[in-house]
């Protein structure tokens, strides 16, 4: 077996240098100029940030973009946005502004960033680590001065929002959550709860979050605005908790997370994912050792 060693971390100055190169925004020559679906949602998006502390045991988010996350600056951002105007299909509506986790932006440890990562220690689970800077202030200050870029007409977030992380933020939680519902919804909010089980979620190394709170919050800033808007959610089955499941324990597995977020949420889950065991993550050694982590 050979084990590459990782890329090393590309700072913040560094990602604004990336990012600032001369892009064409356009699929390869080779298609020649056939319209490709999957491009549209993300053409006129903008990356703010790499990496994720999170650290679900399912994710390799943190594996391919490392466990640290690392911001661009709002001027780099600018800039890239100003690009956007020399293309005659841009209508002035930005389809994402985020990553891999939207709300994570300029979000870091100290500790983190000078010594790496904890060993036997995480930032999220089982609760957030004190040490972590729990706070939104950096990302709507980005937003609003996205927004306030002429010619601009609506600024979407449509990367998935970590709804523990409003939680946790104490002082602009609230705040923030109130701001992208009025203005940054394009009609649906993601967010990922995986699954309701408590069992499940420890083995998901998803921490404990009040989502019925947030649930509400959103509802009632929806209601307050007059807007139909509503929360999608990313939810998994077939995730190993002692031994690997079989057809039919995932298929009811899949009707009971179903049910369970229409009598909750009123809502009938249209997708839900199945495990797939996914190279370098702590649940695919679960599914493939059938021992359940310590």
């Amino acid at each position: 077996m050979i084990q590459n060693p990782p890329n090393y971390y590309i700072e913040n100055a560094e990602l604004d240098k990336v990012y600032e190169l001369d892009y064409e925004y356009e699929p390869h020559p080779i298609y020649n100029h056939q319209i490709i679906k999957a491009t549209q949602t993300t053409k006129f998006s903008i990356t703010t940030h790499r990496g994720c502390f999170g650290e679900c045991n399912f994710c390799a988010i943190g594996v391919h973009f490392g466990r640290r996350v690392r911001s661009r600056s709002a001027g780099s951002i600018i800039k890239e946005v100003s690009k956007f105007f020399n293309k005659k299909e841009f209508k002035g509506n930005i389809n994402d502004l985020g990553g891999a986790t939207s709300n994570m932006y300029m979000m870091e440890c100290s500790i983190q960033k000078q010594n790496g990562s904890c060993k036997g220690k995480r930032c999220l689970f089982p609760k957030v680590c004190s040490s972590m800077n729990i706070s939104h202030a950096n990302f709507l200050q980005l937003i609003k001065k996205v927004r306030l870029v002429r010619g601009i007409n609506k600024v979407f977030i449509n990367s998935g929002i970590r709804y523990d992380l409003v939680e946790c933020d104490k002082k602009g939680g609230l705040e923030f959550l109130e701001y992208v519902v009025e203005n940054c919804v394009s009609g649906q909010m993601k967010i990922a709860p995986e699954h309701f089980d408590k069992e499940v979620l420890i083995e998901m190394g998803k921490p404990a979050a009040n989502l019925h709170k947030f649930v509400e919050e959103f509802y009632r800033i929806t209601k307050k605005q007059k807007r139909k808007q509503y929360l999608t959610y990313y939810l998994m089955a077939g995730h190993p908790v002692k031994v690997k499941k079989d057809r039919v324990q995932i298929k009811n597995e899949v009707q009971l997370l179903k049910n369970y977020f229409f009598r909750h949420y009123g809502t009938s889950p249209e997708q839900i994912q199945l495990f797939t065991p996914t190279p370098s993550t702590y649940s695919s050694l679960v599914f493939y050792l059938e021992k359940r982590m310590k």
